[in-house]
């Protein structure tokens, strides 16, 4: 919790270094919907990267699924 609030005083010092605003009620609110952003888009990627790892394990269970099909293939010619 200490992180969050230091990363979000951090936000709220870069507004106030902008000068844009000069309400102390704007700047937090602008600093929570950069919070907000930085957070839909970190959640976006981590969805979009777990889809991907999803795939590539269909993939390599399809992979193992066709090699242990051969073996058995394979094994069956010889006996």
């Amino acid at each position: 919790l200490k992180k969050l609030l230091g990363y979000y005083k951090n936000i709220v010092g870069e507004i106030q270094k902008s000068g844009m605003l000069k309400s102390e009620l704007h700047i937090s609110i602008l600093a929570g919907i950069i919070l907000c952003d930085e957070l839909y888009k970190e959640k976006e990627k981590a969805a979009l990267l777990r889809k991907t790892l999803n795939s590539k394990e269909t993939e390599n269970n399809e992979d193992i699924y066709k090699i242990a099909t051969d073996l058995i293939s394979q094994i069956e010619k010889v006996l």
